[in-house]
């Protein structure tokens, strides 16, 4: 298994989503910004996830779907849990604990 090309996917794909929430507080559409944001990197991640699928079986390989989803969600959360809530949350005033309920609640059937 790639497993490196799967984190390096998974990286581009953080990036991606975070330019994406970062650049939609700087155009208001809704009153909301913070809402806003949400629905925008909500939006942007699914082209980005299978873009990055694409990507990933480019080449041929036998390895199950699911083993390099679990490894791109993790990679992703563990950039966010590095690098996002330090410094892209924090400066806009969210607590790490509204960031880890909103994980939460993505991870509810």
């Amino acid at each position: 298994m790639k497993t490196i090309r799967a984190i390096f996917i998974a990286a581009g794909i953080w990036i991606l989503g975070v330019t994406a929430f970062s650049l939609s507080y700087y155009i208001p559409a809704l009153n909301n910004l913070d809402l806003q944001s949400n629905l925008v990197l909500a939006i942007v991640l699914i082209p980005l996830a299978i873009v990055g699928t694409k990507l990933y079986y480019k080449k041929p390989t036998n390895v199950k779907p699911f083993m390099v989803a679990v490894i791109m969600f993790l990679t992703l959360g563990c950039l966010d849990a590095l690098f996002t809530v330090p410094f892209l949350m924090k400066p806009l005033a969210w607590a790490i604990q509204t960031f880890s309920s909103i994980i939460l609640f993505g991870l509810l059937p």
